[in-house]
């Protein structure tokens, strides 16, 4: 899933942003090769927030889900005390979060049975971004510090390649001088 934005997406309490699968019996599932990346997800209202951003649940234990990648997105105005989370119900193999930005959240990002990296989580003192409060998400300057990544994932909504510049840019779009 790319270069999509998600906005005030269930109301609080609700299950999610994005739902990965769910387990209903003793029977374990499996599923894989989920990777989530460009996306602007953002809360423009109070009455929003979700029990997690992406994840999976079940109750019986839930599904195991691995190669799940979830690379440079723009996490804005996280308002519900948990839409920060990204929760998986259990380990799976080859998971990871990098190069994602979450500003103005209500919280900082948490994790469950995922690895992370290279993410700004809540803490610049300065809006990165040129418009957010008028939705747009491009970035004001530099977010250093990106893993590099191969193709797919190498470009941003606008097309504009990553690492041109030989910096790759945090967040959903790539910075390109404007």
């Amino acid at each position: 899933m790319r270069y999509n934005t998600f906005e005030n997406f269930a109301a609080v309490g609700g299950t999610g942003y994005i739902s990965l699968g769910y387990r209903g019996t003793s029977t374990p599932t499996y599923s894989s090769g989920y990777y989530f990346y460009g996306n602007i997800f953002k809360e423009t209202s109070r009455s929003c927030g979700p029990s997690r951003i992406i994840g999976s649940n079940g109750s019986n234990g839930g599904p195991v889900i691995s190669d799940i990648k979830i690379y440079n997105n723009t996490f804005y105005n996280m308002n519900g005390p948990y839409s920060e989370r990204i929760t998986l119900a259990n380990p799976g193999n080859n998971n990871l979060v990098a190069n994602n930005i979450w500003y103005g959240c209500y919280r900082n990002p948490t994790f469950s049975n995922i690895e992370e990296t290279n993410n700004i989580k809540n803490d610049l003192t300065d809006d990165p971004f040129i418009n957010a409060a008028n939705g747009d998400f491009r970035l004001s300057g530099q977010l250093t510090g990106g893993k590099i990544l191969t193709t797919p994932f190498n470009k941003d909504m606008n097309g504009t390649v990553r690492g041109t510049d030989k910096v790759w840019d945090i967040g959903a779009y790539e910075y390109n001088g404007l």
